[in-house]
């Protein structure tokens, strides 16, 4: 099976983790076998895009065997692990920039603002790999879901007795918009509403971590636009 950039990003970290934990002494009992498995992926992955395998050590028992002599510290050891991933990683992240966060457009022309920002923000996440581009989408997806949820709730959703949601307050606007336009049991109202609370949560989390990566600001774009779309489907067919 071919690797996406964005598993082999996954299976590069896996890979490294379980070398660190090795290294530091806080490995698992499936850390061996789950290494080779991964390494293997990793590898044939990594060759199918010309790139070299970072980690030559084809086994835990051969890592635990050359540690030792590159380092004498967990630290320096963290260090020589990081050392080797970091250009691969580079590799794969602007392979999966270079895809792009799928996204199909809006299905009209009435959301013209929306689709822009939303244009704007995928090309600022293939801009470059740094922690203030990553923070800097998970803010432009903040921005995105306030401002959906400001166009697509209505003052007559809201349930008899609620206080009125305020303007920035995106994730109960677009959770009482959804029982309003999505309809549907009280399981899909529930699935709906994790849905808004993931897609807040990753751009959250994404704004304010300071060791955001390029998944995390890839998933906080394909769940933004996600929404986005969603709604507008819903909006239209109610209309």
């Amino acid at each position: 099976m071919t690797r996406t950039p964005v598993e082999l990003l996954q299976l590069l970290d896996a890979v490294a983790n379980d070398l660190r934990a090795i290294a530091t002494g806080t490995s698992s009992a499936q850390a061996p076998e789950r290494y080779q498995d991964n390494r293997e992926e990793l590898d044939e992955g990594l060759a199918a895009h010309g790139i070299p395998s970072p980690f030559p050590w084809k086994d835990l028992a051969q890592w635990r065997g050359a540690y030792p002599s590159i380092s004498k510290t967990y630290e320096g050891r963290r260090e020589h692990i990081e050392a080797r991933a970091a250009p691969v990683r580079k590799q794969l992240e602007r392979l999966a920039a270079g895809a792009g966060p799928s996204d199909s457009g809006p299905a009209s022309p009435d959301w013209p603002e929306l689709a822009s920002r939303i244009t704007e923000l995928r090309q600022e996440l293939t801009s470059s790999p740094t922690l203030d581009v990553y923070q800097d989408v998970g803010r432009r997806a903040r921005e995105i879901l306030i401002e959906l949820g400001q166009l697509v709730y209505r003052p007559e959703m809201l349930p008899v007795g609620a206080e009125t949601p305020q303007e920035a307050n995106a994730k109960a606007r677009l959770d009482y918009a959804a029982t309003a336009l999505m309809g549907g049991s009280g399981s899909v109202r529930k699935d709906w509403r994790r849905l808004i609370n993931a897609a807040w949560d990753l751009q959250q989390s994404l704004t304010h971590s300071g060791s955001a990566d390029f998944i995390s600001a890839f998933a906080a774009v394909q769940a933004t636009m996600l929404l986005v779309w969603c709604f507008e489907q819903a909006v239209r067919k109610c209309d």
